[in-house]
């Protein structure tokens, strides 16, 4: 039996808890970036939905990998398999319809989202895995996250974590289109243009609905 205080994670859990963690951090700047968003309330209600998902995944993935916690590995779990089957279920439907009406399948749409899908059901189940591991150690299900103070390695890590946040925050925000602009060059418009295009004008609407001529 493992016992709790030599109990480590795998190479391969570390890994898939670094990607999960980054991935965290990905969404949660996309989701304060979208609350800059203010003309969109879809944009500012998707960053409030999505913002405290993102936080959970990532810190659960933390506490639940290096803290030995079994709640929050539990918990990560969830996460990733609810994630992963619910990406896995729209991708068989849509699969469907295109197959039904003998449509073409776009390569990398399609490869992406089964992908994501793969990496959260593999990570939940690692991370299942590890709890189970924490059990047979006879870890208790909040063990090592009540020590009440931060050591070196979190404090540079929660560092490194907030300057991620704050520079894909930044560029996120500055290469969201404005609202509306007159007279700007191609390139500065929310979609795709003839090459030839120029002297633009658009407006986006708060439905997702864009005005554009040029």
């Amino acid at each position: 039996m493992d016992q709790p205080h030599v109990l480590k994670p795998t190479i391969a859990l570390h890994a898939i808890s670094l990607a999960v963690l980054f991935g965290s951090l990905v969404f949660i700047s996309g989701s304060i970036a979208s609350l800059f968003v203010l003309w969109d309330p879809c944009a500012v209600l998707g960053g409030v939905v999505f913002l405290p998902i993102s936080l959970a995944f990532g810190v659960n993935q933390y506490r639940g990998t290096y803290h030995r916690n079994r709640a929050a590995a539990n918990l990560t779990a969830i996460l990733l398999f609810g994630s992963g089957g619910t990406i896995a279920f729209g991708f068989g439907i849509l699969l469907g319809q295109v197959l039904l009406r003998g449509g073409d399948i776009q390569g990398t749409p399609f490869l992406l989202s089964f992908a994501f899908s793969a990496f959260c059901l593999i990570a939940g189940w690692m991370n299942l895995q590890w709890s189970r591991r924490l059990v047979q150690a006879g870890v208790s299900a909040q063990n090592m996250d009540l020590r009440g103070q931060f050591t070196l390695r979190e404090m540079l890590f929660a560092v490194l974590a907030l300057s991620v946040v704050t520079i894909l925050v930044a560029g996120a925000v500055r290469s969201t289109p404005r609202q509306f602009a007159e007279h700007v060059a191609r390139d500065e418009a929310p979609l795709d243009l003839p090459t030839s295009a120029r002297d633009v004008c658009f407006c986006q609407g708060s439905r997702g609905t864009i005005a554009c001529e040029f």
